[in-house]
């Protein structure tokens, strides 16, 4: 029996033991946030979101010549594929 309890008390001390709270924060992302990095973190999730495209709504216009619309896809295909192939199904149903 000592053996057995020592070696659970071994595994035990093995596993991480990150404690999520209803925050959704671990351990030591609340260590970070304790000791005034909270700026660095709103850095980091500022820094990871995607960036919008400034296309303005009369480009998208079907009036627009051909070349326009052209010239406008070539731009788009760099930035956003999946609203490339939207604007695409849109053209081509019209």
């Amino acid at each position: 029996r000592p053996f057995l309890r020592e070696l659970r008390a071994k595994a035990e001390l093995e596993l991480p033991t990150e404690i999520m709270d209803d925050d959704g924060l671990t351990d030591e992302e609340r260590q970070l946030v304790s000791a005034g990095d909270v700026e660095t973190i709103q850095d980091v999730t500022a820094r990871l979101k995607p960036k919008a495209v400034g296309i303005p709504a009369e480009y998208l216009d079907t009036s627009q010549p051909y070349d326009q619309k052209v010239a406008l896809m070539r731009f788009l295909v760099k930035d956003d594929v999946g609203r490339v192939s939207n604007l695409l199904k849109r053209w081509i149903i019209e």
